[in-house]
């Protein structure tokens, strides 16, 4: 004897087992391309931060350093290098933890910035590292460190030109994160 079930129309059983693990491959593999996608945007929303914050000081640098050109402190421009550049800011990064001496980095959070007394760098302590390259030193972080740039003109070797300060990386780094 047969029963209703055999003669009910196929679309209306349900899904098979095969059915139903090709299903949950699909909405995995989506699941992971989506958690990629996410990491990877977070990322490069952090190297977009850190990269903000490094223009707004080299900003202020530059500001400072017309400010005392046009005033006539022409001495006061070479003290910088071994100061703190944060505190040229209107307002520290909101992850700035502050001025530290020679502190052990693995007790410290990720995503946060801090200066350095004893090496006079600037230091900020990557949180995704996925598509970061660093050089040398990459285990301490990305450090930054007060420069003077501007050399005389080609033309007259002898110039007088007065260098700007501009925070630049100790070390290469690269993020290789490209957006889509």
């Amino acid at each position: 004897m047969r029963s209703d079930a055999d003669f009910a129309p196929r679309a209306l059983r349900g899904f098979t087992l095969i059915e139903l693990i090709v299903v949950i491959c699909v909405v995995a593999t989506l699941m992971a391309i989506a958690l990629d996608r996410l990491l990877r945007y977070q990322e490069f929303a952090e190297k977009t931060g850190m990269e903000l914050n490094v223009a707004a000081i080299n900003t202020a640098l530059g500001l400072k350093f017309a400010s005392d050109v046009i005033r006539g402190r022409h001495a006061a421009v070479g003290v910088r290098p071994r100061q703190n550049p944060v505190h040229l800011l209107a307002r520290p990064p909101g992850d700035y933890l502050g001025v530290l001496d020679d502190p052990d980095i693995s007790r410290l959070p990720r995503r946060t910035w801090y200066f350095d007394r004893m090496s006079a760098e600037l230091v900020y302590l990557p949180g995704q590292t996925r598509y970061l390259r660093v050089g040398d030193g990459a285990n301490r972080g990305i450090r930054f460190r007060i420069e003077y740039v501007g050399d005389p003109p080609p033309e007259d070797p002898g110039a007088r030109v007065l260098q700007q300060p501009v925070l630049r990386p100790v070390h290469p780094y690269r993020w290789e994160i490209r957006p889509d």
